[in-house]
């Protein structure tokens, strides 16, 4: 330990009667869990206030107003049928795993490394007691998910925007597994409505087709996600044995039956890993660029990160010369993917096809 450290240690020790009586309030004070970020568990205005944090590499790192020391810290599993209400229940947790602190120079950030490895996706809480030079304190709660330090390889291979309510089909995208892994923190985006589709937690296998259903009706009880290595419990129409099933909770419309770029994304990393631009024959014929400024910043990103060739216009984009709409559209150059060589993406790697020649789940017949 530094010798600025140990001073400063001395300095809050020498404060001890202040932080006493601080300690006494905190536990009458009461938090809320939420998902949505940080909860203080006091309110205090002069104590320290905490920035921005992150999670990476099995560290929790926070950001702090003011220097600080840790006087108390660890982690619980966050029960999805039991809130946390109190910090009492908080500090009765019956598993808890250590956490050790450490500071930058200037103490304005601690780094909270765990001392055991979180499983994959699991919700978990940081609990934490931190201290100034004045003995004011804070203590917060910081829910957090366990990271995914074997993220699975995949593209998209295969989409169908069509739906049809009479008979129980939804729009669904198909990915293709190139490298064995987990799914979690991986999300679809459809950039024509903004609207994102996560992937659940799961661990898959090389050469797997994935079925990612982007609707669920609740009352349709065959709708069923395969989690495990279990690929024959989903029996609701456009499920394929031998195939893994994951269905969305969903109700709302997706995917563009005139214009869209979907786009694979690692959550985690803010990074898109792959992507698919279509559009129908006559929107392309009679529009130069994208209608939306969104549609328009998405196909810029996707040609500066060189995950589709061309100018990123519609005129680049996947569409039908023998159809006015497209429900379904197929990756033709699968069997070249792999771990060491994901080829150049562009309209001609792909076809728009008719519904007769889905295959969901199956290697595409191109």
């Amino acid at each position: 330990m530094s010798e600025k450290i140990k001073k400063y240690i001395k300095m809050l020790i020498a404060s001890l009667g202040t932080v006493i009586i601080v300690i006494v309030c905190m536990y009458h004070s009461s938090c809320h869990i939420t998902p949505e970020g940080i909860v203080l568990l006091t309110d205090s205005y002069s104590c320290p206030k905490i920035g921005e944090y992150k999670v990476e590499g099995g560290e929790i790192t926070v950001f702090f107003t003011k220097p600080v020391v840790c006087e108390e810290c660890f982690v619980v599993e966050a029960s999805d049928d039991k809130e946390i209400s109190s910090i009492e229940n908080f500090l009765q947790s019956e598993e808890k795993i250590k956490v050790s602190a450490e500071y930058d120079e200037k103490m304005n950030s601690i780094r909270y490394r765990l001392a055991s490895k979180t499983n994959i996706g699991k919700k978990y809480e940081l609990y934490s007691v931190v201290r100034d030079v004045k003995g004011s304190s804070l203590s917060f709660a910081l829910p957090f998910l366990g990271e995914n330090d074997h993220l699975a390889g995949v593209v998209i291979s295969e989409i169908n925007e069509a739906y049809s309510k009479k008979d129980d089909m939804c729009e669904y995208i198909e990915l293709y597994v190139y490298s064995g892994g987990n799914l979690f923190g991986l999300e679809l985006i459809s950039a024509s409505d903004g609207k994102k589709f996560e992937l659940p937690a799961v661990e898959v296998n090389k050469g797997e087709y994935i079925v990612v259903h982007l609707r669920k009706n609740e009352d349709n009880k065959n709708q069923i996600s395969e989690l495990d290595s279990n690929l024959n419990l989903s029996r609701a129409r456009g499920s394929v044995n031998g195939a893994r099933d994951i269905w969305i909770k969903n109700t709302d419309s997706c995917l563009s039956g005139s214009a869209d770029i979907i786009l694979l994304n690692n959550k985690a990393k803010n990074k898109i890993i792959d992507c698919l631009m279509y559009c129908k024959k006559e929107y392309a014929d009679s529009n130069d660029n994208w209608k939306t400024e969104a549609l328009i910043q998405t196909a810029r990103q996707c040609v500066d990160l060189k995950l589709w060739s061309g100018e990123g216009k519609p005129s680049d984009a996947v569409f039908s010369t023998e159809r006015k709409s497209i429900s379904n559209i197929s990756r033709k150059n699968i069997s070249s993917i792999n771990s060491e060589n994901l080829p150049l993406n562009n309209s001609k790697c792909w076809t728009g096809t008719t519904r007769s020649k889905m295959s969901p789940g199956r290697a595409n017949r191109w």
